[in-house]
């Protein structure tokens, strides 16, 4: 019995130790720019120009997740939204708010990074800062059984910022009602724009984006790097949906 439990205690050390000794490695990139390429978001935050650090995560369990992880500083370069909530700020026209683009010795992409869910909150409230403000933000990527997330780790030596997303705020109930004729014209605008949407184009341009993602998404798990050269056209896929739901939203009910 003793012998039992002794050999299934050094079998436990053994699956613990070889969890922590490969499990995290971290090190320090910098950005090649500050601004975002495109979006409304680029007008209100840039990166802060210093040493970013980027860590590599693999998580053990019923499925094998590994994390690459890049801590950015983000500065307001203007004051942000007012008497608005954080909550209340809404991100469009992206799928993603914002995508950092990890680049290695020669400049070229490696792998692409987004805002981590749990990280939305905090920017939402930078937004409603000033202008100076900043605040640490996490991109990351999530990898599930790949083969080459740990050289993509190595190969990454500096960071470009990339797209982000249109950003608007809702407006509170007292803003509402003081609202001019000429706002409720302009709504009015919206709402025609809206009932005029061609949604069987719409539908169709959600069809093909799809079709892309599945495709991209699978030569990304085969770690085929011709997914790298399909990444544009993907995201000028998603830029052209979201514009097209974004234009019929004021139609839709939430379900």
């Amino acid at each position: 019995m003793k012998k039992t439990i002794f050999m299934f205690a050094a079998m436990l050390l053994a699956v613990l130790a070889s969890c922590s000794s490969g499990g995290t490695d971290t090190k320090t990139i910098t950005p090649t720019s500050t601004e975002f390429t495109s979006g409304e978001l680029a007008k209100y935050v840039e990166v802060v120009n210093q040493p970013s650090e980027l860590t590599f995560v693999e998580k053990d369990g019923a499925i094998s997740t590994q994390y690459i992880r890049l801590k950015v500083t983000l500065k307001m370069v203007k004051n942000g939204f007012k008497d608005v909530a954080p909550r209340d700020i809404n991100f469009t026209r992206l799928l993603s708010v914002a995508v950092i683009n990890l680049v290695d010795e020669n400049g070229a992409e490696v792998q692409d990074l987004n805002v981590k869910s749990e990280d939305m909150l905090k920017l939402q409230k930078l937004l409603t800062g000033n202008e100076g403000d900043t605040a640490e933000i996490i991109f990351e990527c999530e990898f599930h059984n790949p083969k080459d997330a740990p050289d993509w780790f190595k190969e990454a030596k500096q960071f470009t910022p990339y797209l982000s997303c249109d950003v608007s705020a809702n407006k509170s109930e007292s803003t509402e009602e003081s609202s001019s004729d000429s706002d409720n014209d302009e709504s009015t605008s919206s709402l025609s724009s809206s009932d005029s949407e061609d949604w069987d184009a719409l539908l169709d341009s959600y069809e093909k984006y799809v079709d892309m993602y599945i495709s991209y998404m699978k030569k990304a798990a085969k770690g085929d790097m011709s997914a790298l050269a399909d990444y544009p056209a993907l995201m000028e896929k998603a830029e052209e949906f979201g514009s097209k739901m974004e234009n019929a939203q004021d139609d839709m009910s939430a379900s």
